[in-house]
Parts: structure tokens; sequence; C-alpha cells
């Protein structure tokens, strides 16, 4: 039916649908070839629409009257007053683009919405006070702490300081019961003071019921109990006051979260606008994340960034089979990064002048000792004082306690029984003690730790760095030799732990039967373990060593020579009284009865010796027995106490030395019982034997780790992938904190400009503007306050002055250089513009430095300053009544009146206007003709007329022929 009735109306009076089979037509013979074989391609893109009654505004402006000081400035004298629109709300100039336009949909909102009845409706008010204080709170959101608690603390501290002439203090106690704040069990892991304190206001539900209530006054329609007296007017003004505060804050809160949000979909983040309204809903809250910094009240600033870097180079021709120091073989460490170890080896003091005292008292004589041990006496390389002097670590300071105890050890300058006392905070005449290197020694290992091997793009000016920058890091390279040889030794330790396995576990597989070979060979099997748990240390495998070794060796050898000392205590005593009985037989007159001298004998016989005498025997006959017996027990307590004044130098010898005089029971009714000493030794070795498998396990599991490491090395290809893979096998051997300093090239288009620069930071050029001696140094004191790096720099420098060989010197570098420039890093010359972006290169450079060749770097710190521009780009929201209209979203298909290749403007203006036409005739319907004199010709009937008569068709003009020809007579009409 409705095709019916759209074809009755084309039949009827839609005569626009007709006009535009007109065209369709047109358009027809315009696309296709006459046979219709093929059509043309091609079609001209364009935009149109209408705007229509616009007439301007015929309100004038008027002037405008500022207030006090502004009018001077803005009406100066003789000026054009300012005028303004009537009814117009002015602009707000804002401090970008962005932030113009979250300014104008604000105020738009705020103009839209707001009424005389509710004139704060959507209203904004972000002034830098607000501002200040919604950031204050957020701060402590992020902190652990919620917005209820937050708001708890200012209104109870607002009560209590800011009215001290009302005393509302007993007022909090009843608030609290009525808003108390629910705190939450910490999580594990989380400490307390990331949770809420219970003791306070829930500040955020107090708001709810005051503004939700619509009561703002004390006691906010509650039924708060309170002790007498009532509160004050003064009193309850004052909590009035504290509660139109928090609901301020709260105010600001919300209005800096709405402005963020806006301003995030200004930019286009839509999800961030909606995760920040989130966020803020849910500031504090269990399970709800802190609300982000908002970037709604950042000024953004656009300037000429200079880019700061300072790196320390380091000898280039330092190899891991060449050590600094003559006559000290390298260790591992030093093997793994020579240029580091290199630069430190002229930089410290030398090994034979860093030293401790350790004091002793020998325990034969009683005599104190003493002895200085170095650094070279512990063959320990610069390097190694990184991770073995550091005094605030208990467990790395052990280390070094190995190494001095294993020294002495080794050198046998103390008995096993002596109790060493390493006095590091001890002067030591003409030398360095480790405790005085340490501060230094600390800060180095804190900035070289910290620091990152030099790149080359870190050394290209800013406009070459992105572009080059896959080029120039391909020549980064890092030398197989150095993961390789530290590998080897790790190996070659790995097979000395097998070894020692393999020797010591034969024997205590089978205690019993090995039991004789172990208790004569302790002092072998602990000597040899604590050695290569000393080397372990210098591969960063932590283990107990010589200290602990000793310790339970003192303790040992300790307990036995006390054991040993009580019985030759109480022989000594039987000895005496033995002689006393014997000198009073001897003193015995002639007629003294046998009876009696038998009786002193035996007193005698029992002092000397457990044995029972025997009855039988005369006086004369006991008393050449006790004369044996007391030569015995002379002999034995002689023998016992030379044990025990000059004990041997081993666990072992001492052992088998009071093996020898036992057994003890025929002289001391107590006697002595080795076996628990010797079972403590034996389990001792078994103990051994754990800690031997434990580090060769360590030691397999790094080795298989560098295996591979350096099997990735070897496919690599030249350049960062094998850089990376050999720093892997360093770390995989050393720990995650071994240093591993690449190496690189730069090519003669960075070479050049870089030795033109230096050769004029030499001569001064870069900073002869700046009145002052060192410049650098200047530089240097002022960036190691707000940068840690250069502060441990800093630390060094002052302190190499003090203890060290030299003192490192910064030397100024900026790229692009052009000769004149001055130095970026201080104040400039006056008038000096800066042309782009620089980089500020700032180094310390080993003797005879070039930038040819192959280099070896440190990146100590960079950061990025931004010299601020003289102008900036700024946003304007201006408020204008803009024509309410708006282009139809529809497509129109234009075809030109005449073919002739080319468009003419004129024929697409007329298309248009007539388009309009046609819609303007489209929207006339019957009903609007009904009151107009055409209705007398509706409906009429609009048949079809083809061009040439091929066809049947209705022609209508054959009846205007004929009517012409009747109107003249014609035979035909």
């Amino acid at each position: 039916m409705s095709a019916l009735t759209q074809h009755l109306d084309c039949c009827s009076y839609r005569l626009d649908a007709w006009w535009l089979g007109l065209a369709h037509e047109k358009l027809v013979r315009q696309r296709y070839r006459p046979d219709f074989s093929d059509y043309r391609r091609g079609i001209h893109l364009g935009a149109y629409g209408w705007l229509e009654d616009a007439r301007p505004r015929s309100t004038p402006p008027q002037p405008v009257t500022l207030p006090g000081e502004l009018e001077p400035i803005f009406n100066p004298p003789g000026s054009t007053p300012l005028l303004a629109a009537p009814g117009s709300d002015g602009f707000l100039h804002a401090p970008s683009l962005n932030h113009a336009a979250t300014a104008a949909i604000l105020r738009t909102g705020f103009l839209a919405n707001a009424t005389p009845a509710n004139p704060g409706s959507l209203s904004v008010k972000l002034d830098s006070e607000r501002v200040r204080l919604a950031r204050s709170f957020l701060e402590g959101i992020r902190s652990g702490q919620s917005l209820g608690a937050l708001l708890g603390y200012q209104f109870e501290r607002g009560l209590h300081d800011r009215h001290a002439q009302a005393e509302v203090d007993r007022f909090i106690h009843a608030l609290r019961r009525f808003f108390p704040l629910r705190g939450t069990k910490p999580a594990e892991g989380v400490p307390i003071e990331a949770i809420e304190a219970r003791n306070v206001i829930d500040g955020l539900a107090l708001l709810r019921h005051v503004t939700r209530r619509g009561n703002r006054r004390f006691p906010f329609g509650l039924d708060i109990p309170l002790d007498p007296p009532e509160p004050s007017a003064q009193q309850l003004a004052a909590i009035d006051t504290e509660v139109e505060r928090l609901i301020d804050i709260n105010d600001a809160l919300a209005d800096l979260a709405v402005a963020e949000s806006v301003h995030q979909m200004v930019q286009g983040n839509m999800d961030r606008a909606g995760a920040t309204l989130d966020a803020f809903s849910k500031a504090g809250a269990t399970g709800g994340g802190p609300p982000p910094d908002p970037d709604v009240v950042t000024t953004p600033r656009s300037g000429t960034s200079l880019t700061q870097r300072v790196g320390l180079h380091l000898p280039a021709d330092a190899r891991p089979d060449s050590s600094p120091i003559p006559g000290m073989a390298m260790t591992p460490r030093a093997q793994a990064d020579p240029a580091v170890n290199a630069w430190l080896a002229g930089l410290l003091p030398r090994p034979e002048t860093v030293a401790c005292r350790v004091t002793w008292t020998d325990p034969a004589t009683g005599e104190a000792r003493e002895r200085v041990v170095s650094q070279a006496d512990l063959e320990l390389q610069p390097i190694d004082l990184l991770w073995t002097l550091r005094p605030e670590d208990r467990a790395a300071m052990s280390d070094l306690d190995d190494r001095i105890a294993g020294h002495l050890a080794r050198e046998s300058a103390a008995r096993p029984d002596a109790e060493l006392n390493l006095r590091y905070t001890d002067t030591v005449p003409d030398r360095t003690t480790f405790f005085q290197l340490s501060p230094m020694v600390a800060a180095l290992r804190s900035l070289l730790v910290a620091a990152r091997p030099v790149k080359p793009t870190d050394l290209a000016p800013p406009a070459l760095a992105e572009p080059v920058d896959t080029a120039l890091d391909e020549r980064i390279d890092l030398p197989r030799d150095r993961p390789a040889s530290v590998r080897d030794r790790l190996r070659d330790l790995r097979d000395a732990l097998v070894s020692f396995l393999a020797d010591l576990g034969g024997l205590v597989a089978d205690l019993e039967a090995n039991r004789a070979t172990l208790l004569s060979t302790v002092d072998t099997w602990l000597a040899r373990l604590a050695g290569l748990l000393g080397d372990a240390s210098g591969f960063g495998m932590l283990r107990s060593g010589w200290s602990e070794f000793s310790t339970w060796r003192f303790r040992g050898y300790r307990d036995l020579l006390a054991e040993l000392t009580g019985i030759t205590s109480r022989m000594a005593g039987a000895l005496s009284k033995a002689d006393t009985v014997i000198a009073e037989y001897d003193a015995l007159p002639p007629e003294t009865e046998a009876g009696s001298r038998l009786r002193l004998l035996r007193r005698a016989q029992r002092l000397l010796s457990t044995e029972p005498a025997s009855p039988q025997a005369t006086p004369e006959q006991l008393r050449d027995t006790i004369s044996g017996l007391r030569r015995d027990f002379t002999e034995r307590l002689s023998a016992l106490t030379a044990v025990g004044s000059d004990s041997p130098a081993t666990l072992a010898g001492l052992l088998a030395a009071v093996r020898e005089l036992l057994p003890l029971n025929r002289f001391d009714p107590a006697g002595l019982d080795l076996a628990p000493h010797e079972d403590r030794v034996v389990a001792f070795c078994a103990d051994l034997l754990e800690r031997a498998r434990s580090t060769e396990h360590e030691a397999t599991t790094r080795l298989d780790a560098a295996d591979t490491a350096l099997g990735a090395y070897d496919a690599a290809d030249a350049g960062p992938g094998r850089a990376e893979a050999a720093t892997g096998a360093i770390r995989a051997v050393l720990g995650r904190d071994a240093l591993a300093t690449t190496e690189f090239t730069l090519p003669e288009a960075m070479t050049a400009p870089w030795r033109r620069v230096l050769e004029a930071a030499e001569r001064g050029d870069l900073t002869g503007h700046l009145d002052r001696d060192f410049p650098a140094d200047d530089w240097l004191h002022g960036v190691a306050r707000v940068r840690d790096n250069m502060r441990h720099w800093e630390r060094v420098t002052l302190l190499s002055g003090a203890v060290g060989e030299f003192e490192p010197a910064l030397l100024p570098a900026q790229f692009p250089y052009q000769d004149g420039d001055p130095w970026l890093g201080l104040e400039l010359p006056g008038g000096h513009e800066i042309d782009g972006d620089h980089l500020l290169y700032t180094a310390h450079y080993p003797d005879r430095f070039s930038p040819d060749g192959t280099l070896s770097a440190l990146l100590l710190d960079e950061w990025t300053e931004v010299i601020p521009a003289r102008g900036e780009t700024s946003g304007l929201a201006v408020s204008v009544d803009r024509p309410g209209t708006q282009p139809p979203q529809s497509m129109l298909l234009v075809t030109p009146p005449v073919q002739t290749g080319t468009w003419r403007w004129d024929d697409l203006v007329a298309a248009v206007n007539e388009t309009l036409d046609l819609a303007r005739i489209r929207l006339v319907e019957p009903a609007h003709l009904e009151a107009t004199p055409y209705v007398h010709l509706l409906p009429a009937t609009t048949m079809t007329s083809t061009r040439h008569p091929i066809t049947i068709s209705t022609d209508l003009a054959v009846n205007n022929l004929n009517l012409a020809a009747s109107d003249l007579g014609s035979d035909n009409a």
C-alpha cells in the first residue's frame, strides 16, 4: 500500500521526482559509454551547507568600568575605551589550548545550569588555595589513608588548634561515637602505618550526614549526650566553622576530580577520564587505587632542552690478563672489568699502604703480640674492595675478617687458641687503614654499581641521537676473553671443590674406619676448605670461612687445653700433698711402730696412684714402691704440663700429644676422656663436606648459566647482542651487581667535533665568560645537592684528596658546539641566545685521552633540564553566541549541466541552491495546497514521454498538434 501511495504521489504533485529523473538520465549518459560496454571512473568530493537568515546583533558594545589598578593599564589616557558586549560572560585565559577548552566546557556547564534559586549548580572553583588543599589530601590518600580518616584528622585538629578561646575538645569523643572510623586489619606484608587509625572521627561520614540531612549546625539533628555545662554559642560556632571547612575541602576535591575528567576528555583520553572519576570516588577505600596526580592543574612549559650526562672514561688498554699492580695476580672481578680496576688502582692508595692492625695475646707466654696485615697481603685488587670493605654490612665485612684470619693462619703467626682482635679503627703509622678508606670505597661502590656503560648514542647531539640510534650502537662490544677468563676461574674453583669432595668424602663415608685419619688431618681439611671458600667469596659467593672455622678450632683447642689444665692442676696438688706425707714419714723416729708407718705410706700411695697397695708389704717395701710411683707420677705430670705450656700449633697435633699421655686413670681418678673431643672433630669434618657440597652446587649452577650466556655470545652478531650476552655471562659468575663495562668506537663524524670541543674546554674557552675559579667544581657542588649519584662523585673527589692518589676532575663539553659558544651548565653571558637543544657531556678522562680508537666509559648520571622559552602558547576561551546552524548530514550527487570536462564554480553554486529549492518543494504536501488556487489543478496526472516513438506510449503532445490544426481549420483537426 505504501508503494502505491508513493507512486500516486509521483503521478500527481511530486514534480521534483520527475526533474531528478532528467538528472539521472544525464548521469547515465556521462557514466556509461553509448553501447553500455563500460563505464567511466572519476568523481570530485567536496562539502556543502546553507546558512540562512544570518543577521548582525543590533546591540552595540558598551564601555567597561574596571576596578582600581586595572583602569590605567587597559584604559590609558588617549586610548580607545575598552568595550564589552552587553550580556557577555567575558573570557578565560588558560595556560594552554587544552586548558582553555576545559575551562570553556566547565564554564558552559555552569552558565547553562545555574539559576537564581541554585546559583552554584555545576560551579567549579579551582583557585590556588583550594588546589593546594586538594592535592595535599590526594597525597595522603596515596600514602594509604582513607578520605574519611584524613577529613577526620582535619576536623579534630581544627577543633583542637584553631579555637583556643572556645574549648571544644570535649565534643570530639562524643562525635567519634556517632561517626566511628572502621579500621581495617593490615594485610600480610603491609606496614601498619599504611592503615588508618580507629581513634578518629570518620570525616566523610560526618559530611554525608550534614549535607544529606541539610542540618549543618551542631548537634546536626542527633541526640548527642553531653556532660554539663551546655555548649556555649562560641563553642557551637567553632564546631560549625570546622564543619563548613570540611565541606569546602570535600568540594575542592570534587571540583578537581570533575575538572580533571573533563580535561582528559578534551585531550581524547576517554578511558583515563572515566578512570579518574572512578579513582576519586573510591579514594582511599579498600580495593580502590589512589587517584593520579591531576594534569588539569599542571602548567605546560616549553623551552630549550639541555640533556645533562656525566661520564667516567676508563683506560681503554686494560686487559683481563694484565694486572695494574705489579706482582699481584688478577682476581675474578678484576678480570671481569679490568678498565674499572685499572682506574681504581690509580685512584685508591697502593695496596701495600692499606692495612689493619691485628693484636692477640700469646697463650703460652702471655706476651702481647700484633701484626699489620695489608691489602697486598690479602691479594685484593682495588675493585675487590668495593665488595669486601663494607663496614655497614656485617655479612660482607666477615669476608675481610676471613681473609685476615686466613693470612695469619697460613703464616702460623698465632696459636689456634689465641683470640685475634681485628682493630680496624686503630691508626697504623704511615699507612691508611681499611676503616679510613671505607667512606671513599662506599661512595665508589654506590656510584659504580648504579652506573651503566656509555653507548655511542649517549655522545650524539640531540638532533642525531634518534635517527642513527641503531647504527651507532652496533659499535658496542665486550671482548669474549673477559667473560671467558672469569668463567675459567670459576671452573678451576669448581674442580678444586670436586677434588676436595672426593678426598674428604671417601673418609667421611666410613667414619669409624677412617676416624684416626680424620683426627690427624682435621687442620688440613679445615685450611683447605677455608682457602676454597675464600676463593669463592671472590665470585660473590659469601660463605663462612676462616673466621668461623678458626672460631670452631679455637673453642675445641681451648676446651681440650682447659680440661688438660684441670688435670695437671689436680695432679700437681696431689703430688704436693704426697710429698708432704712422704716428708712426714721420713721424719718419723726409728722406734715408730710399723702400723703408723704403713698408714702414712698408704696415704701417700693413694695420692700418687689409683691402684691399691699390697696388704702384705712392709713399710720398707711400700716406701720403695712409693718412690717408683712418685717418679712415674712426676714424669707424667711434667709431660702434661709441657703439652699445656708449649702446645702444638694444630688441633690434630694437640689431640695426638694428649693421646700419647693417656690413659691417666692410674694417676687421676677422673682421668681424661678424649672421645667427646674426637667426636666433635669427626662431626666437624662431616660438616665441612656438606659446606663444600653446597658451594660446589652453586658454582656448577653459575657455570651452567655462564656457558649458556657464552653460547648466546657466539651465536650473536657483533654489537649490543654480544655485549648483552657477555654481560650476562659475567653476572652469572659474579652475581647481579658485577661490573661489566662495554667498549665502543665512534665514527669520524662524531670524534672530530668531540676533539674540537675538548680542546676548547682545556683552553678554558667554554668557561672563559665566568668570573670564577674551578667552574666545573662549582657546578658539581650545586648538582650534588639534588642528585644522589653526583653527591657520591662529589664525596669521591673530596675524600680522594685526603686518602687517594689524585683528585679526579671533570671536564665540560657540549654538543653541538660552535667556536665561541659558552658552556650552558652555568650562567650565560648577557644577550646570548640558545639556538636549540644541546647535550652537555661532563666527564672525567684518563691521561692522554683521545676520542679515536676503542673507548670504555661509565655513565654516572643523566637528567634533562629545560630552559623556559621567552613566550608560551596560551589559550583563550571566549563567550560567543555563535549561529545555531548545522549542515545536513547527507550526500549530494551533482551532474554538470553542460558536459565540458571541467566544473565551473557557478554551476556548483547553482546546483546547491537548486537542491535547497527542491528540498523546499519536497516538503509541500497536498494539505498545504487546499487553501490555495492550485487545489483546482490537483489531482493531476503525469505520464511518461519518450524521445523516439519506438515504443508504445501515451503522448498527449499529439493532442496539442490536433488542437493547433483545428484552430487553423486543418482538415486533420
